[in-house]
């Protein structure tokens, strides 16, 4: 690809070795170069197999593991090595030099790395930038994903405060009902919140009820 556009979307999403990337975009005809790709949206995906996995843990993306280790880890623990290492990380302690303080700094950068990551193509799934996903993150850790796809209502709140019906677009590509009381009250939140910033103080419960109406 000799797109600009996609080498710098590889470089906010952090794409390593080992790893599978599903680019998304469309063909553009340059003035120098001709027919291109051009990437707008590019998915990274953790390794699955043995092969990629040892490629990507050699990379020295994570601390402490060298290509040495990871020949190690990836031979004890075969295709659930990533599993082993976000889960259940104390069974690196089985490999000699991995203590338990190093193997806990392995886990915790392998799940913020992947947390982050995961956050963003959730992200851009529905339209959303990753500086937006970022933020998100950083405000709700790495539950994030989890957390928005329970209730994507939060979003109208802090940090990134986006429109109700940026949101409830969202909430109906998930199946979320109409009526549901995750909705009613982040319309009731988002209507107080919408005339405090307008310098109103209280509201009335019928004129609430209203602009939340509105809403929907």
């Amino acid at each position: 690809v000799r797109s600009s556009a996609a080498s710098d979307v590889y470089k906010r999403q952090g794409v390593d070795n080992g790893m599978s990337v599903t680019v998304y975009g469309h063909m553009v005809n340059h003035p120098s170069y001709g027919e291109q790709f051009r990437a707008e949206t590019i998915e990274a995906r953790l390794p699955e197999d043995r092969t990629a996995i040892l490629s990507y843990l050699s990379s020295g993306v994570l601390p402490y593991i060298g290509p040495s280790t990871a020949k190690k880890i990836v031979a004890k623990f075969g295709d659930d090595t990533l599993t082993v290492i976000a889960e259940t990380p104390q069974r690196l302690c089985e490999l000699k030099g991995i203590t338990e303080q190093k193997a806990a700094i392995i886990s915790n950068e392998f799940r913020r790395m992947y947390g982050v990551r995961e956050v963003v193509a959730w992200f851009a799934r529905y339209g959303m930038t990753a500086q937006q996903a970022v933020t998100c993150y950083r405000a709700l850790g790495p539950h994030t994903v989890e957390a928005l796809t329970q209730n994507p209502y939060l979003l109208c709140g802090d940090p990134l405060q986006l429109k109700f019906g940026q949101v409830d677009t969202i909430a109906a590509a998930l199946q979320f009902e109409t009526g549901c009381r995750l909705r009613v009250a982040a319309g009731l939140l988002y209507a107080l919140r919408h005339n405090a910033g307008t310098g109103h103080t209280c509201l009335c419960l019928l004129y609430t009820s209203d602009a939340a109406d509105d809403l929907t």
